[in-house]
């Protein structure tokens, strides 16, 4: 798990991601940010950017008297649905909220990071994340155990005849979530790494290196 946690940190953010407001105001350059197009990434690691510096006035373009460093709290709802590439997500620390079917049918999605801020799991939120094994969590057992988990399970019989029926099962909830393991009291970003052991990472990674 230590291990893990050093690559996280070796682990560079995306580049040419694209970003929109997160919400409006009279005064965008303080406004939080939204992803809406993940840009480039690298050996199935997609570690979310979680500030982002404004020099300039968005609508005038007219320098700001001084940068202005903003968090990245969201994302567009279905900009991970049906990923197949993405094996590790570090979410924002900032990010508070979750869309409905936000990571739906990530099917190679294997590690989560979740920040504290989190306090619900909406509906199909992890629906078909079918090798999800490992949730990291920022807050504490009791905090995790308080998140609020969208889950129902139900079952549809079909009459074929006098004695002969058929059962289906249908999944509404987040049940890998639900049976992923979790690390509690996750830290990131501990320590300054240098380009030589990143580059000695970057190899192990490129070898499909198991945690």
């Amino acid at each position: 798990m230590d291990k893990y946690n050093e690559i996280i940190d070796l682990m560079d953010y995306p580049t040419n991601y694209d970003l929109t407001l997160s919400y409006m105001w009279i005064h965008p350059e303080y406004i939080p940010k939204k992803i809406i197009k993940l840009g480039n990434y690298n050996y199935g690691f997609y570690k979310m950017p979680e500030t982002h510096i404004n020099y300039n006035y968005l609508v005038s373009k007219e320098p700001l008297p001084r940068p202005i460093t903003v968090p990245i709290d969201d994302f567009k709802s279905d900009i991970f649905k049906n990923n197949l590439d993405i094996t590790d997500l570090i979410l924002s620390k900032h990010v508070s909220r979750l869309p409905k079917e936000a990571f739906l049918n990530m099917k190679n999605l294997k590690r989560i990071w979740i920040p504290k801020r989190i306090t619900y799991i909406p509906k199909d939120c992890f629906k078909g994340c079918d090798s999800l094994d490992e949730i990291y969590y920022e807050g504490t057992k009791e905090e995790f155990d308080a998140i609020d988990i969208f889950y129902k399970q139900y079952r549809v019989i079909h009459k074929l005849g006098i004695n002969d029926e058929i059962e289906e099962y249908y999944d509404q909830g987040n049940t890998p979530f639900i049976n992923a393991k979790v690390y509690y009291n996750q830290i990131r970003n501990k320590k300054n790494v240098t380009e030589a052991i990143k580059t000695k990472i970057m190899k192990t990674l490129g070898g499909h290196t198991k945690w």
